[in-house]
Order: structure tokens, then C-alpha cells, then sequence
């Protein structure tokens, strides 16, 4: 059996949680409809935030996404509720189609060649310059010997 890596669980969960809540706008009742209702809610639209950022590392990723993903959802309920449109499938929708619209904008932003293979560090050159040596009885540091240069008349 394979195992689920770390990295796809919240994909996973999002998947689910669209899968629940197409069954909620689609009018189905069924055991479950309020749990992948509200799992859809709280995690498809962090999931679509973290695709924007690639760049930062995985605990910074987290906190900003789910940070956006609240912000969305609160955005879409104060909108709703101030037009006097809400409806909670009409909710679903318009989280769905943000949710959508993210989604394409991080596609958009991705490369589209592959990434090319790493290249080796050059080596590092040594100084052109000569180390003044200690003299007798005085003891130098290991670093003091590297910026010895910069103290030479």
C-alpha cells in the first residue's frame, strides 16, 4: 500500500472537501454533508493561497496561507451579507470560483521549462596576497591571519 506523504495530505483534504461541498451545491443529503462542508471551507482556500507562494519556507507558508485563506472566506461572507446575497450554497460558489481564480494566477506564474541541474560551486580562490607571519612569542588568531592584509601598510 502506498503511503500519503506530508506534503500532499492538504491537497488531499482540499480534494475532498471540493468533492463535499459539489454534493452540497448539487442539493444531495447525505451522512457527512455539514464535516466535508466545512472542510472545504477551512482548507481549499488555504491550500489555493500557499500555491502563490513557493518561495517561502514550509512554517511561513502555512501561517500566510491559512492567515489568506480566512481572509478570504471572511471577505466573501462580509460581501454577501452586505449585498443581502448570501445563501450558503451562493457562498460555496463564490469561494469556489476564488478559490479557481488562484489557482489559475499560481499556474500562470510557474515556469514552464524544467528547472536546470544544479551546478557545482566553482572552488574558491585563495588570496593573491601574502599573510604576515607572527612574530616570536605572539600568538594570532586563525581569522586574524585571513584579514592580516587588511592592516598592512
Amino acid at each position: 500500500m502506498r503511503q500519503l506523504s506530508a506534503d500532499r495530505v492538504p491537497a488531499t483534504l482540499a480534494w475532498l472537501g471540493t468533492f463535499g461541498a459539489a454534493l452540497t451545491v448539487a442539493g444531495i443529503h447525505y451522512p457527512g454533508r455539514t464535516l466535508f462542508t466545512l472542510l472545504y471551507l477551512l482548507v481549499t482556500p488555504a491550500v489555493c493561497v500557499a500555491q502563490l507562494l513557493p518561495g517561502l519556507d514550509p512554517a511561513a507558508r502555512a501561517v500566510v496561507s491559512i492567515a489568506g485563506g480566512i481572509a478570504l472566506i471572511g471577505i466573501v461572507a462580509e460581501v454577501m451579507l452586505a449585498a443581502k446575497w448570501w445563501t450558503p450554497r451562493g457562498g460555496l460558489i463564490a469561494v469556489g470560483v476564488l478559490c479557481a481564480a488562484l489557482l489559475a494566477i499560481a499556474l500562470a506564474r510557474r515556469p514552464r521549462t524544467p528547472p536546470s541541474p544544479a551546478v557545482p560551486a566553482a572552488p574558491r580562490p585563495e588570496p593573491s596576497v601574502p599573510i604576515a607571519a607572527a612574530k616570536p612569542g605572539e600568538r594570532r588568531h586563525p581569522q586574524a591571519d585571513e584579514d592580516a592584509w587588511i592592516y598592512e601598510e
